[in-house]
């Protein structure tokens, strides 16, 4: 019975430790997608949104889903103005494909020049470079002017 107690509580250490682990990589996870994503979302934002600059970030998909309306929807963007500041990650989901490709879905809430808003990306890693595979800004002042539009 002694030797089971033994044996269990050592499990349970190293399912704590594990744990821990897990928690301590994801949290390192999320620091290196915050500072990979911040310089290309304040970048974006400086430059209107123009189709170059977001092409410089993107994946090959995210090109080519551009291509259809992609220039209207950056105009909207650019109706935010700059990046005033990047109050974190609020939600973050890191992921793994079979091929070994890596993606991350995270939701940042940023200040802009026109009021807050909500960004939400999925990025790919493609080599040591982070890419968009998509973008999504929930903002009210986007919602707002829309809503004049519909009007």
């Amino acid at each position: 019975m002694k030797k089971f107690l033994k044996i269990l509580a050592i499990a349970l250490v190293l399912l704590v430790a594990l744990g821990g682990m897990a928690l301590y990589m994801l949290e390192v996870r999320k620091t290196e997608i915050s500072s990979a994503v911040e310089p290309m979302l304040r970048e974006m934002a400086e430059q209107d949104w123009a189709r170059a600059t977001v092409d410089k970030f993107a994946s090959d998909d995210f090109k080519q889903a551009l291509a259809k309306d992609g220039d209207a929807v950056l105009t909207i963007f650019s109706k935010l103005g700059s990046v005033k500041a990047n109050n974190g990650i609020e939600s973050f989901r890191y992921f793994t494909a079979v091929s070994g490709r890596t993606s991350v879905q995270a939701i940042f809430s940023i200040e802009f020049d026109q009021g807050p808003g909500k960004v939400t990306l999925q990025v790919s890693r493609a080599g040591e470079t982070w890419l968009i595979d998509s973008l999504h800004i929930n903002a009210p002042y986007l919602n707002n002017l829309l809503a004049k539009a519909v009007r």
